[in-house]
């Protein structure tokens, strides 16, 4: 089904069950939101599940916040955090704010997405950069990412979730789904034990292809500096968090331990076992 050929109210809705069936969003987590002709802005609605609902939730705004059609219900607390977007952005025509897990563990981490380990992460998102802390439903979230939208489609809000910017609702979902698939991905080679970011040149070729496909939007720059990071988050980017340097490194679990070429599959099993087990006895309760 083709997004952008739907009406926009089925189009936000349609996008609101996929965000809910694919995990991208639990309990009444997230919003969506519209340009229509106009600058009036088509939102989800507040306190809903993504998962289940119906054209009639949806509510019309203008750029100011002043309802001009209410639905069923009051326009989602977010409400401002889109607003901003399209205030800056004239190419903006649809935003998507989800917490899916993955880009969300990053985002609580502080830890920017910004080494591309996918051709498509570096096509359609570029380095994605962590916004500031702001708490959810204050205006305090839109001033958070207002000098990122200038410059970036994605950004991760930091122990909140994930903004993503299209020219239509159906690049800007698509941009939800390849980033939480392209964190899942970053957190797999963490756990194997080695990663391999694209490299200058390569992404070079890239950003030449995005010219060549008419690609739009706004992408920041991928980081190319230093070496590949050996697939461990570090100890200084965790540092002060649950899962820090001591946490996770121990001696039995070392760069030289994951990073060997003799590494068996034996070896890696026992490896993931090992993380699992600690993060489960982090996790479990202490009298």
């Amino acid at each position: 089904m083709m997004l952008n050929r739907l009406e926009p109210r089925k189009a936000i809705v349609e996008v609101g069950r996929r965000m809910w069936l694919r995990g991208l969003v639990a309990a009444n987590d997230g919003n969506i939101s519209i340009r229509l002709a106009g600058d009036r802005i088509l939102s989800t609605p507040t306190g809903s599940s993504k998962g289940f609902l119906s054209e009639a939730d949806l509510v019309v705004t203008d750029l100011d916040g002043h309802v001009l059609s209410s639905g069923r219900s009051r326009p989602t607390s977010e409400l401002g955090m889109h607003l901003e977007v399209y205030r800056n952005r004239s190419d903006a025509g649809a935003v998507v704010h989800a917490h899916p897990k993955a880009a969300t563990s990053f985002a609580a981490a502080g830890i920017p997405m910004d080494e591309c380990l996918l051709a498509e992460a570096a096509l359609f998102l570029g380095g994605v950069p962590v916004a500031p802390y702001a708490t959810p439903g204050t205006p305090e979230v839109a001033a958070s990412i207002a000098e990122l939208i200038r410059r970036t489609d994605v950004v991760l809000l930091a122990n909140h979730g994930a903004l993503t910017i299209g020219a239509s609702i159906e690049e800007a979902y698509f941009k939800m789904e390849t980033l939480e698939h392209s964190a899942q991905i970053a957190l797999n080679t963490s756990l194997l034990g080695s990663r391999a970011p694209l490299g200058a040149a390569q992404l070079d070729k890239l950003d030449r292809a995005r010219q060549t496909y008419g690609l739009t939007g706004k992408v920041l720059a991928c980081r190319t500096d230093g070496e590949p990071s050996g697939g461990r988050l570090s100890s200084e980017s965790l540092s002060g968090k649950d899962l820090s340097g001591d946490d996770l490194s121990g001696d039995d679990l070392s760069g030289d331990d994951l990073s060997g070429d003799d590494l068996s599959s034996d070896d890696l099993s026992g490896i993931v076992e090992e993380v699992v087990r600690r993060v489960l006895a982090m996790l479990a309760p202490r009298n």
